[in-house]
């Protein structure tokens, strides 16, 4: 089963309205039966049940969470989504527990035989929790630095260069081959393109 784009986009129009009402039963509804979900902590759960045996705490304590959907684009040809997402809940990161947090990122949504077979999510590194701007670490938020250390902050140690620049895409594309940083480059640019309407080359 092949899905169109009006049919992808009325899926998700549900989809989204089962995450606001916090209905556990209506969110599983679209997952394929052998759907993998990678979060953005780097857990991973596969399996329809298994995902719905893993979220059930959550939706039944979900402390009023909202995600706010900010911009959607569809791949037919591919049977893709990316979904663009605000989340609005009570924080669980280490010393800001239960108060409001609010984070953005992405979901990309494969879907086969009309469901989603992959939902693969990820998050931004800085959220927002309680008016103040607090950036992550693997380990959890990044401890602020003393004012009398001087040098680089810890936080730009990580991800930024001394003159602010994000160096995470930088250092993911010279991982590559050239080859392979050539061939993601080109499946971009067709994703672009059925995006706009155009057709690829």
């Amino acid at each position: 089963m092949v899905l169109s784009r009006e049919d992808i986009k009325k899926a998700l129009t549900r989809w989204n309205l089962a995450w606001s009402k916090h209905d556990l039963d209506g969110v599983m509804e679209l997952f394929h039966d052998e759907v993998l979900f990678d979060n953005w902590t780097g857990g991973q759960v596969k399996g329809k049940e298994n995902l719905r045996k893993a979220w059930t705490s959550w939706f039944a304590n979900h402390g009023g969470f909202r995600f706010a959907e900010e911009e959607t684009f569809i791949d037919e040809e591919e049977q893709k989504a990316l979904y663009r997402w605000q989340l609005d809940w009570p924080s669980f990161e280490r010393d800001y527990e239960g108060r409001p947090e609010m984070r953005r990122g992405v979901d990309v949504l494969h879907f086969r035989d009309g469901k989603i077979i992959q939902k693969l999510t990820y998050s931004k590194t800085t959220v927002e929790i309680d008016g103040e701007m607090v950036r992550l670490s693997a380990g959890g938020k990044v401890p602020k630095r003393p004012d009398s250390q001087k040098g680089p902050s810890l936080e730009h140690d990580l991800i930024f260069s001394e003159d602010g620049v994000d160096l995470t895409l930088i250092r993911w594309m010279l991982s590559m081959t050239p080859t392979e940083r050539l061939q993601t480059l080109q499946q971009n640019i067709r994703s672009i393109m059925r995006l706009r309407g155009d057709k690829p080359t």
